[in-house]
Formats: structure tokens, sequence, C-alpha cells
């Protein structure tokens, strides 16, 4: 309703002078109604559709018109979620072993739902099923309260990724 009423009457002529300046005026019209909330999620989804329409009018694929390449990139297996059993440590691998049978050569667990040691034994069972070459990463999902805290996990963490390493990106 809100895009219907709001949005859409403003989208009738998109300006052909690019997305910026479309999009500015949206957000000059819609300045009284607000700038967070349900706004926000509409006029995010109004800016990613010109930016489509802006690429097909130019017949260029979307990441070449924002300055990427066609180039293959590599995607991570994200995931490593809790398992609610004893066995925490044979499930991160099972999943690792998963994702290498899928394909990935680059792997993200979840730290930070356990306390630091429990965490650290994941990090040590997942590192154990990663072949030469491969490599993981962890998301700690804004688990730590401070950067004192953060620090003594990340400590604990490398060293029990030992030679390995972790993969910071």
């Amino acid at each position: 309703q809100a895009f219907s009423e709001l949005v859409a009457p403003l989208l009738k002529n998109p300006s052909l002078n690019g997305n910026n300046q479309t999009m500015q005026e949206i957000r000059s019209e819609l300045l009284l109604v607000g700038r967070g909330g349900l706004i926000t999620s509409v006029l995010s989804a109004v800016d990613i559709a010109l930016w489509d329409l802006h690429a097909k009018r130019a017949n260029t694929p979307l990441g070449i018109l924002l300055g990427g390449n066609l180039e293959p990139v590599s995607a991570y297996a994200s995931g490593g979620y809790y398992y609610q059993g004893p066995d925490f440590e044979g499930f991160v691998q099972e999943e690792i072993r998963d994702n290498i049978a899928a394909g990935f050569t680059s792997h993200q667990i979840k730290v930070g739902g356990l306390d630091v040691s429990s965490d650290a034994r994941r990090i040590r069972a997942a590192i154990t099923e990663l072949p030469q070459g491969h490599r993981l990463a962890l998301d700690a999902n804004n688990a730590f309260k401070s950067e004192h805290e953060a620090a003594r996990a990340l400590e604990a963490y490398e060293s029990a990724a030992g030679a390995a390493g972790l993969w910071w990106f």
C-alpha cells in the first residue's frame, strides 16, 4: 500500500538523467512521510528496480554498468549454525564435508553462540576437514560486547585454527 499510494505515482516518468536524480526526487517528495521503517524498504526496492531498468535501457549487464566485469567469482559456503546436541563438533565437520562435496573451497561458520572454548573446538573440528587450499572464515554476528571480549575470543579462535589459519575478508 505504501508503494502504490506514495511511490508509484512518482515513478510515472523516471528521470532519464539517472537513478540518483530519480531517487533524490522521490526522497524529496516523501520527506514528510518519514525516512525509516517501511518507507526505507520500499525505497530500497525502487532503487534496485531503477538500476535494473537503467541497465536494460543501456542493453548492458548491470555488473558492467556498475564498473565490474563478467569474470566468475568464487562463493563460500556459509553455515556452521548451532546444532542442539552433544556432538556439535561432529555436526560442523559433517557440514564442511557436505560443502566440499558440493564444490566449495571456502567455508564460513558461526561463532559467538557458545562459550569461547566450545567455539574454538568447533573451529578446530572444521579445520581438520579442510583439504589443502581450502579456507575457513568466521561469522560472529555481533556476539561480543566489547573489543576486549572480541580480542580474547579471536586469539582463541586463531589458536584453534593452528597453522591453517583463518580467512579474514
